[in-house]
């Protein structure tokens, strides 16, 4: 599934970017730093390609084999080629409408961004970076910086990939949760699902770890003006910095603190509800840091709920951290620096 799709996006980019190529030569030919007569002529090449490509199909689906005999492959009808194609081409069109109407006041028609836009894509499938990180978002400022603001396409950008990326991610992971946890719970006899509820320490855990990396990182990056200048009425200037500065540090601690979790110890449960409930303050007054907030309630939630879970009694500090805990807590205090 993964190669069928990845294959029908590629032809869809390469044909829209080969239409653009041959109409819009001149605004592609910078990003590729080719002149608009080579830009116009690889277009042509790509558009007779895919025509050659769609003409040696045949009018039924028919396997073909090679000489290693588990490889195998079928090459698609030609009515099945047109039409995986077709569907990717809206699928990018949709894709592309959804960054266009974060660009109200583009100087530039959808034809011409959209032809853009499919070229970055290209491009940032061609960099095999996750999602064309990077690549994609250099192409588009570099190419539409006559026509639209770079700190607006950036902005638009990002608003981009939190929504058409991030937003359904969050929703489709919470909606396999709930579909597979009852599954789960409806398949499981009670013991057996009472033996899976031990998994909340390794839970507990990792979510611990994520939330101290998150404090730690969020830390190190600035807070919106907009909060502060809001915080600045309201509390003194040594408070908005000094919550930033502990707030780094109590994500250090939780790092730290996580490895007590796995081994279900009391004392780590307490320590990591207390240095929750201080963290959720600090990230009020530090900036108004309401994702952090939330985080910081759903872990605290999760530790009230799972409190008969940690029930080793032993000292905190007694516990040994293995190489591989200590490489995790160094790596995100690299990202952060």
């Amino acid at each position: 599934m993964t190669v069928f799709t990845s294959v029908s996006l590629a032809l869809a980019l390469v044909l829209m970017t080969a239409l653009g190529m041959v109409c819009v030569a001149g605004l592609l030919a910078p990003m590729l730093h080719l002149s608009s007569t080579t830009v116009r002529c690889v277009g042509a090449l790509l558009l007779a390609a895919l025509v050659l490509l769609a003409a040696a199909c045949r009018v039924e689906t028919r396997a073909v084999r090679t000489r290693w005999p588990w490889l195998a492959f079928d090459i698609p009808a030609r009515r099945d080629l047109l039409e995986q194609v077709g569907l990717a081409v809206v699928d990018v069109v949709a894709a592309g409408l959804a960054l266009w109407a974060f660009l109200p006041h583009a100087d530039v028609s959808f034809v011409t961004f959209i032809t853009v836009y499919a070229a970055a894509m290209l491009l940032g499938m061609i960099g095999h970076t996750p999602g064309g990180v990077g690549v994609f978002e250099a192409a588009m400022v570099f190419t539409l910086n006559g026509s639209v603001a770079t700190q607006q396409m950036v902005a638009a950008l990002l608003a981009y990939r939190a929504i058409y990326f991030g937003a359904p991610l969050v929703v489709s992971a919470a909606l396999l949760a709930g579909f597979e946890g009852r599954a789960l719970k409806g398949r499981l006899p009670l013991r057996q699902a009472a033996g899976a509820s031990k998994l909340a320490p390794l839970f507990l855990s990792l979510v611990t770890f994520v939330v101290g990396g998150m404090l730690v990182i969020s830390s190190a990056t600035p807070a919106f003006w907009q909060r502060l200048h809001i915080l600045r009425d309201v509390l003194p200037l040594w408070v908005l910095e000094s919550s930033q500065m502990l707030c780094s540090v109590l994500g250090v601690l939780l790092l730290f603190v996580a490895r007590g979790l796995l081994r279900r110890l009391d004392a780590a449960w307490w320590m990591t509800l207390l240095l929750a409930v201080l963290s959720l303050a600090l990230s009020l007054t530090k900036g108004l840091a309401f994702v952090e907030a939330g985080v910081l309630c759903m872990l605290i939630v999760l530790l009230l709920a799972t409190r008969r879970r940690f029930n080793r009694h032993s000292s905190l500090f007694a516990e040994r951290f293995t190489a591989g805990w200590l490489v995790l807590v160094a790596m995100v205090l690299m990202l952060a620096t």
